[in-house]
């Protein structure tokens, strides 16, 4: 297999060369090649839970996007004044929840 450098900086495309990790993660994969215990079972055990991170973010992002369906649904009256708006209105609930005390 024939890996390429990270020299195409056109949008899209460095996050897919990427495959999810930072540039800090990359350089420390990379860094193993040079310790004498390393091996490719490192390498993979770190892609294996880059990999779960992803899976975490992609399921919280679709449960997100479920839930903003559901309120763009609900905000059929365009006319209805904002103190209305059941997006606003999730919004508020939120910032309540995270105030302190």
């Amino acid at each position: 297999m024939r890996f390429s450098p990270i020299t195409d900086m056109r949008p899209g495309n460095l996050e897919q060369r990427n495959l999810g990790f930072t540039l800090t993660e990359i350089r420390e994969l990379l860094a193993l090649r040079n310790q004498r215990a390393a091996c490719c079972g490192d390498v993979r055990k770190l892609a294996v839970e880059k990999k779960l991170q992803l899976e975490g973010k992609i399921k919280a992002m679709k449960l997100m996007s479920r839930e903003l369906d559901r309120l763009i649904a609900d905000c059929t009256e365009e006319r209805h004044p904002v103190e209305e708006c059941p997006i606003l209105s999730a919004l508020e609930q939120v910032d309540a929840s995270a105030r302190p005390g």
